[in-house]
């Protein structure tokens, strides 16, 4: 897809897209369905070396508009006495690694698995399609794809849009190919955003994830901001999660994941992250772990 997108446009890839009843109409873990016992099998054959990677970004008490508010809760030191404290994270946004629950974004008041937003939301949380629903974990066969080094920049300024043809040049330019129930990490390093301008998905890469049957998207970008159809305002967020049901982890540090691949010489390696079962949440920070 291309410029001249209409609502309409959008609205036919939701349902093109929809994994809704696939899994049963009661299903709430979506895509994560696809890594079965033998995708967890093929992903553990993957781990030669018996490195591992951190892939989460460190938290910083400096960032502007921090995320997180860390206090202790004793303030007595000697033996004996156990030192304890309150940590509140607001994972979503640019600044903390996060997964997204299914419940986190609608589209136009639909969400995965044909719910209603007033069927999952609640005043004491998600009812359904909450983190909780993948707290079993992922453990499954990861890809990077630098669409970064493709193009041979640093950074991606906010005019890109990553189509189809960047995510099947960074694949063939590592002679790499996708399996389903794999997870797929981006490395687009995008620039600032710029007045709400920023590097991401374009449109064409969401029907992309779905015909591959891709289980986890991961990478250091979601969508181009701002959105082409400016009723639909973050349409990767909007379609993956409510249609495909696909599990989401934001702001990875994509750059750790290069400098581990071209280190170890392998750009698949085996990829694993849980969310704590915390009932009814939108979302968790987590630590992310590429595997050599």
């Amino acid at each position: 897809m291309s410029g001249g997108l209409a609502r309409a446009d959008l609205d036919a890839l939701y349902e093109q897209c929809s994994n809704a009843g696939r899994w049963g109409g009661d299903d709430e873990q979506g895509t994560l369905n696809l890594i079965t016992p033998h995708k967890r099998n093929r992903a553990a054959r993957l781990i030669l070396l018996g490195e591992q990677v951190s892939l989460a970004r460190r938290f910083s008490r400096e960032a502007a508009g921090a995320a997180y508010v860390h206090m202790m809760t004793t303030g007595r030191l000697g033996p004996g006495v156990s030192s304890q404290d309150v940590v509140a994270i607001a994972p979503h946004g640019f600044e903390i690694t996060h997964i997204d629950a299914l419940g986190h974004v609608f589209y136009h008041g639909l969400s995965y698995n044909g719910r209603t937003a007033e069927d999952v939301v609640s005043v004491d949380g998600l009812v359904s399609s909450g983190i909780d629903a993948a707290s079993g974990g992922v453990f499954t066969r990861g890809l990077l794809l630098d669409v970064a080094a493709l193009l041979g920049v640093d950074g991606l300024g906010p005019e890109v849009a990553i189509g189809r043809e960047h995510l099947d040049g960074a694949l063939a330019r590592r002679g790499l190919m996708v399996e389903p129930g794999d997870a797929v990490l981006v490395r687009a390093n995008p620039m600032p955003a710029d007045g709400g301008r920023r590097a991401g998905l374009g449109v064409d890469a969401i029907r992309w994830f779905r015909d591959r049957d891709v289980a986890v998207y991961g990478g250091d970008c979601i969508e181009q901001l701002p959105s082409p159809v400016p009723e639909v305002p973050l349409p990767f967020h909007m379609i993956a999660l409510g249609a495909i049901g696909l599990a989401i982890v934001d702001n990875l540090d994509t750059e750790a994941l290069r400098e581990a691949c071209e280190r170890f010489g392998a750009f698949e390696f085996a990829f694993t992250v849980a969310p704590p079962p915390f009932p009814g949440a939108t979302g968790a920070a987590v630590n992310p772990l590429a595997l050599f």
